[in-house]
């Protein structure tokens, strides 16, 4: 006998309620919707977490990575320089300013790498992600919340999960597949 499949989701809602926000903190806000479909409802539980940006810069075969305390890995993480777009900024401006207030490194001319939804179901969270080898503010290169790695050796950690937040894995990822076919990484 062939499994149970549930249709539900092939079909679209002929009503949606209003949503009515059940959470809200600075980062998230979280609102309750109902979907009536042909014979049943379904809850939703919408989360929003605003639009994020971010940026990896690159210098010649390297590219910069942050690094901070991230509470539920419970260790430091390395990854790219990103976060939330504040209201009425472009994604373009926020990524180049995280990455400023992050390093002290302003990336000029920035490129779209890649744009991505997280999640498509209950999940707001649109991001942005540029590159840029034109930068300014270099001359200090060593710092302790901030490190240069060959691209190679990123990509090297992202497939052995020592570089797993999906904002890294996907821009490092991205950017590797764009440069790799003109050679860039080649020094």
């Amino acid at each position: 006998m062939p499994p149970q499949i549930a249709h539900e989701t092939l079909f679209f809602p002929t009503h949606v309620d209003q949503a009515v926000e059940v959470y809200r903190d600075p980062y998230t806000v979280i609102s309750r919707q109902v979907a009536h479909f042909e014979g049943f409802t379904k809850e939703y539980f919408c989360w929003d977490r605003g639009v994020r940006a971010a940026i990896i810069p690159i210098r010649g075969s390297q590219i910069l990575l942050t690094r901070q305390f991230r509470f539920i890995a419970n260790r430091i993480s390395t990854e790219i320089p990103g976060g939330a777009v504040e209201k009425g900024e472009r994604p373009i401006d926020a990524a180049v300013r995280e990455c400023y207030e992050e390093t002290g490194i302003r990336c000029l001319n920035p490129q779209p790498l890649i744009n991505f939804q997280p999640g498509l179901d209950t999940y707001q969270n649109p991001t942005f992600i540029f590159a840029s080898d034109q930068l300014e503010g270099t001359d200090n290169m060593e710092h302790e919340r901030f490190l240069w790695m060959p691209y190679d050796e990123a990509e090297r950690r992202v497939y052995a999960e020592e570089i797993n937040d999906a904002l890294s894995v996907i821009g490092i990822m991205a950017l590797g597949k764009r440069f790799r076919n003109l050679d860039r990484w080649k020094d």
